[in-house]
């Protein structure tokens, strides 16, 4: 071996480098349970991704990443570069584009404030109003044969 250099070929290794601080899987998965368990990645899908018996996945490596540190692209690929999403500013860009389609609409300058306040009030009314999850929520009978006559 040259030196004392391991290389993580696989991510399954970099998962273990990764909780190298615990006492294996199970104990990184308990003291972690909250974060993880958000996540969707329970302790038998951590332990499998520590053995290699299962591949991880993007969104248990986009855990880990929060986690346990690093990128999730580390964990998947070994990839050491930071991640791209801090770098661009995805809010102001579409901030951006609403007033350039505004103005294009013929919105004057004045009254750009106030219309994107209204589109935005907008969008959170329509993410707060309730969706229909299940077909017995439904306020009358589903097939109008079953509506029962008086």
């Amino acid at each position: 071996m040259i030196g004392d250099v391991v290389r993580m070929t696989e991510p399954k290794d970099r998962l273990r480098a990764a909780i190298a601080d615990y006492d294996g899987p199970v104990d990184a998965w308990t003291k972690n349970q909250r974060a993880l368990k958000e996540g969707r990645v329970g302790m038998d899908l951590m332990v499998s991704n520590c053995n290699g018996n299962r591949p991880i996945s993007r969104n248990a490596a986009a855990t880990y990443a929060k986690v346990f540190g690093h990128t999730a692209g580390w964990y998947l690929y070994g990839d050491t570069s930071p991640p791209k999403a801090e770098a661009r500013n995805v809010a102001a860009d579409t901030e951006a584009q609403l007033r350039a389609a505004l103005l294009a609409f013929g919105v004057d300058r004045k009254s750009l404030p106030r219309a994107i306040a209204i589109i935005r009030a907008g969008f959170v009314k329509d993410e707060e109003s309730p969706k229909q999850t299940r077909r017995d929520d439904q306020s009358g009978p589903a097939n109008p044969r079953h509506a029962k006559v008086p």
